[in-house]
């Protein structure tokens, strides 16, 4: 099982990530807290949900659709400019969808803590005071 942990964080009014357990992890981590945040959940859902569009990048990272599998998208960073790195995050379209409105519907009910686990196709998004 994979997880990841996030913290409220009262001062600046926002998550950070306090744990997580693998690279793949902490790449869709460092998306929902740099690139997405609380805000902007619409806007990548708008790129996810148009099948025209292949590839994006953002402060963070860079998503990609799976050209042979169009229900499947990657999750990773450029370790250089243009460069990416060895380890995504990979989910289906109907994952990433899921986590975007999870993570929305937290964010404004803003717990005290946010924990994302994945068990193969299973993800999960709970909040916890």
């Amino acid at each position: 099982m994979e997880t990841l942990i996030f913290e409220y964080d009262n001062k600046c009014g926002h998550y950070h990530l306090k744990k997580y357990s693998n690279q793949g992890m902490f790449h869709l981590a460092f998306f929902l807290t740099d690139d997405v945040g609380c805000d902007g959940v619409g806007s990548f859902k708008e790129w996810i949900n148009d099948p025209t569009q292949i590839a994006t990048s953002s402060n963070y990272s860079y998503l990609e659709k799976d050209e042979d599998d169009p229900s499947k998208t990657i999750i990773g960073c450029e370790v250089e400019e243009g460069e990416p790195g060895e380890v995504v995050f990979e989910t289906t379209i109907k994952q990433l969808n899921y986590i975007l409105d999870r993570w929305g519907q937290l964010c404004k009910e803003k717990p005290k803590e946010i924990i994302i686990t994945r068990d193969g196709d299973n993800v999960t998004l709970e909040g916890r005071n």
